[in-house]
């Protein structure tokens, strides 16, 4: 399985101000795009922060990551993105570049946003059992992979495990995970793994992943600017 994912960087003029409910901003924008939920990003991830209270000041450059299955719409997502403001709470800002990145396919593999787990409502604590957090896991893949390709995967191998002890933190009142991590199995999970996210909520910002932990390296994909309709 290909896998492309859009890199966005914003506009920052001057330091801006994201409160905690961003992603719910980031979520209906790009639902009314992609016209379903199969989609994820990652955690809004500045140059330098500074956090308070009730978000974070991104100071310099910010950007994200965004990926979904199919490649007509990732291309609408990035023409929209270019035209396009994107309204947040304290403001509007535009994308100023937009870069098509290349995924590579590793076993290993970092957090860009937390992951979080449910199961019949209820969310699931990685340090009670990972196994069965694992198991969960690879249920939503399926799941997934049956509702976008009308079938079932031909292997359903899956196993997931963090690499050491994950950071846990409380979002709303529900655990979410963030760390280095191990998948084993089927390359078509583990592909869908990186197009759609793992876990739960993915289209409102949970489960992003990627196999490169350094965001802000120089990179030689294929780039966007918003310059007049110029690309480099």
């Amino acid at each position: 399985m290909s896998v492309v994912k859009l890199r966005l960087e914003f506009d920052l003029n001057d330091n801006f101000f994201f409160d905690k409910e961003y992603k719910q901003v980031l979520s209906e924008y790009y639902y009314n795009i992609i016209g379903n939920g199969f989609f994820v990003f990652s955690d809004i991830i500045p140059k330098k922060k500074k956090n308070s209270n009730d978000g974070f000041w991104a100071i310099e450059k910010a950007a994200f990551d965004f990926s979904t299955v199919s490649t007509e719409k990732l291309l609408n997502v990035a023409m929209n993105a270019m035209k396009t403001p994107i309204q947040f709470k304290y403001g509007s800002l535009k994308i100023k570049k937009v870069r098509f990145l290349k995924v590579k396919l590793e076993n290993k593999a970092y957090t860009l946003s937390p992951i979080i787990v449910f199961k019949n409502g209820n969310p699931l604590l990685y340090e009670e059992s990972p196994e069965y957090f694992s198991e969960v896991l690879r249920e939503i893949l399926i799941f997934k992979y049956k509702d976008l390709f009308g079938g079932y995967p031909h292997d359903d191998r899956f196993v997931f495990y963090f690499k050491s002890k994950p950071l846990k933190e409380e979002i709303n009142g529900f655990p979410v995970y963030k760390g280095c991590f191990e998948m084993i199995g089927s390359e078509d999970l583990i592909g869908l793994s990186y197009n759609t996210g793992l876990g739960s909520f993915n289209e409102l910002g949970f489960g992003m992943i990627s196999s490169d932990l350094y965001f802000w390296k120089k990179s030689t994909d294929i780039e966007l600017r918003n310059n007049n309709g110029n690309s480099s």
